[in-house]
């Protein structure tokens, strides 16, 4: 069987299993659509754990590269570091789940700008995490380094003692 007959073959079957998955997809959507009020709670909840999952892995790969990457900065300032990532994690993800599910009142007004909105900011959060561990960290660090610093930042070794008991 030559290239022409196998690509013919594997874009029948392609074309064989996609329509009903679109088919089923689509009485998916309009039975969710039916029933929107009794799903608005759960879509928010699903946002939300989205949110969680996106964010948190975005702001874990950031903190494990500021600590590579700017290790005086980060030792420094680490559970200050630390929290503001947590924190921001956790409200892109509540803020993002909240405008989802006020966006979701009225099966007449979707597409809603709110559920738009929270979406928008949900994705924001772990662009803003990578912008921030791609551009920004290595202009401080190699500000740092720039200034004659070679070892740990002026007080991180008093900052470190303290936390430790």
């Amino acid at each position: 069987m030559n290239w022409v007959n196998r690509s013919r073959a594997a874009i029948l079957i392609f074309l064989g299993v996609i329509t009903p998955i679109f088919v089923l997809a689509v009485n998916v959507s309009a039975f969710i659509m039916a029933h929107l009020n009794d799903f608005r709670i759960a879509i928010a909840l699903l946002a939300l754990v989205s949110g969680l999952l996106l964010n948190g892995l975005s702001a874990y790969w950031a903190l494990r590269f500021a600590q590579r990457q700017a290790t005086p900065l980060f030792t420094e300032y680490r559970v200050w570091i630390t929290a503001l990532a947590v924190i921001a994690v956790l409200l892109s993800a509540v803020i993002g789940a909240y405008l989802n599910y006020l966006g979701l009142v009225n099966r007449r007004q979707l597409p809603n700008g709110l559920s738009v909105l929270g979406a928008v900011f949900t994705l924001a959060v772990p662009f803003g995490f990578t912008f921030f561990q791609r551009r920004i960290l290595p202009r401080i660090s190699r500000r740092y380094r720039h200034s004659g610093g070679t070892g740990p930042m002026p007080g991180a070794a008093q900052a470190a003692s303290r936390r430790r008991p």
